[in-house]
C-alpha cells in the first residue's frame, strides 16, 4: 500500500536562501522594498537549490472526483457536472485551460473517480498528461458509510502522486499548480476543516457553487451530522480522508506529497486544495516549506483553514471557481518576483554603498 513506501522530503538548500537575501539586500532600492516578494523568492531559492530562482515552466495538475454526500441536497448543481467539466478540459476551454495557456504551462488532468464514463480524449494543446484511472465511480455517501475503504483512499493518494511525479519530471516544471473538479466537494472540505481545525461548523461552511441561501442549512446539517457520525472512528488524517473521502481530494494530497520529495515548489489554489495541502502537511511535517498559500477564497471555512496553518495568502480577490485557477492568477506575480531579483542592479553596480 502506499503508506508504506519511504518518502523523504528534498532538502532545502540553506545555502541558496542566504546567498538570496545577500543578494536582495543589495539591490537598488530601499531594503527590501518590494515587501512579499523578497520572502518568495528565498523561498523558492532554498527549494531550487539556487539564489536565481525561476518560474519559467509552470504547470496544473487538476484531479476530478464525485461524491455520494450529493445525494443529500448540499450542491445547486448535479454530479454530472463533472464528467462534463472535465470534457470541457480536455478540449481547452475551461478557465483554467485559459489560464495555463495564458503563462505557457503543461497542464495534467486526472480522473480520479467520476462518476460518469468521460467522453472525450485530451485535444487541448496545454493537456500533456490525461490519467483515466478512476479507482471508483464517486464516492459513497458518507452520512451512511465510510467515502472510501482504506485500500481506495492509498490507491488515490498513489495516483496523485504519480501523475505529479510523472509531470515535473517530463516537463521540467520549477511550480506546480494543484486543483480540483468535483461537485459536492466544498461539503467534504468542510468536513476536513472542522475536523482539523475544531472550528464551529456554521463557521466553515458556505455556499459553495451557487448553493441558494434557503439550502445553507442543510448543508451545515449534513456536515454536523457526518462529523458525529465518525467521531469515534476518525483519529488519523488517513481515517478522514477515509470516512469523509473525496478521490480528487485524496489524488491531491498526493501531488502535495510528490512536490515534496521532488523538490518542487507546490501552488496551493482555494477550498478544497487547501484542505489537501493541510492532510499533506499532516502526513508528512516540514512539507509546509514547499507549499504556497496563493489566494484566500470566498468560502469562509478558506480562511479559517489558512489562519489555522498559519499561512498568509499572495492574493485576496474574492475568487471561488477552483480549478487551481487561484493558483494560476498568482504565476505571474511570482514570475515579476524572480525577475526583479535577477535583474535590479545592485548598488555596487553603479558605485554605490548602501
Amino acid at each position: 500500500m502506499f503508506w508504506d513506501r519511504p518518502l523523504r522530503l528534498r532538502e532545502l538548500d540553506l545555502t541558496a536562501i542566504e546567498q538570496a537575501r545577500s543578494r536582495a539586500g543589495e539591490l537598488l532600492m530601499p531594503l527590501r522594498a518590494m515587501g512579499r516578494c523578497h520572502e518568495v523568492v528565498e523561498r523558492l531559492a532554498a527549494i531550487q537549490g539556487t539564489a536565481m530562482p525561476h518560474v519559467d515552466r509552470p504547470g496544473l495538475l487538476l484531479a476530478a472526483g464525485d461524491h455520494g454526500i450529493v445525494a443529500e441536497g448540499v450542491t445547486a448543481y448535479p454530479s454530472a457536472v463533472t464528467r462534463t467539466m472535465v470534457e470541457v478540459f480536455l478540449r481547452g476551454g475551461g478557465t483554467c485551460n485559459a489560464l495555463v495557456r495564458a503563462v505557457e504551462g503543461r497542464m495534467a488532468v486526472i480522473n480520479a473517480g467520476v462518476a460518469e464514463p468521460i467522453g472525450a480524449s485530451p485535444t487541448a494543446p496545454e493537456v500533456v498528461l490525461w490519467v483515466d484511472q478512476p479507482v471508483r465511480l464517486g464516492t459513497r455517501n458518507f452520512l451512511r458509510e465510510p467515502a472510501l475503504t482504506p485500500e481506495e483512499t492509498a490507491q488515490a493518494v498513489e495516483l496523485g502522486y504519480e501523475t505529479a511525479r510523472r509531470l515535473i519530471r517530463n516537463h521540467g516544471l520549477d511550480v506546480l499548480a494543484v486543483g480540483e473538479m468535483g461537485i459536492g466537494n466544498t461539503t467534504v472540505a468542510s468536513v476536513l476543516t472542522a475536523w482539523l481545525t475544531g472550528a464551529p461548523v456554521e463557521a466553515v461552511v458556505g455556499p459553495g457553487a451557487d448553493l441558494p441561501a434557503e439550502r445553507l442549512d442543510r448543508k451545515r446539517i449534513v456536515v454536523y451530522q457526518a462529523l458525529k457520525r465518525w467521531a469515534d472512528r476518525v483519529r488519523t488524517v488517513r481515517d478522514a480522508l477515509t470516512y469523509w473521502g473525496g478521490l480528487e481530494v485524496c489524488a491531491m494530497v498526493g501531488a502535495f506529497l510528490a512536490c515534496g520529495t521532488e523538490g518542487v515548489a507546490g501552488l496551493v489554489d482555494g477550498f478544497i486544495s487547501t484542505a489537501a495541502a493541510a492532510c499533506a502537511v499532516q502526513l508528512m511535517p516540514g512539507l509546509e516549506t514547499f507549499l504556497i498559500a496563493c489566494h484566500e477564497s470566498a468560502e469562509p471555512g478558506h480562511g479559517i483553514l489558512l489562519r489555522w496553518l498559519g499561512w498568509e495568502p499572495l492574493l485576496r480577490w474574492g475568487m471561488r471557481l477552483g480549478e487551481g485557477t487561484g493558483a494560476l492568477m498568482a504565476i505571474p506575480l511570482l514570475r515579476l518576483a524572480t525577475e526583479l531579483h535577477r535583474r535590479v542592479w545592485t548598488f555596487s553596480q553603479v558605485g554605490l554603498t548602501r
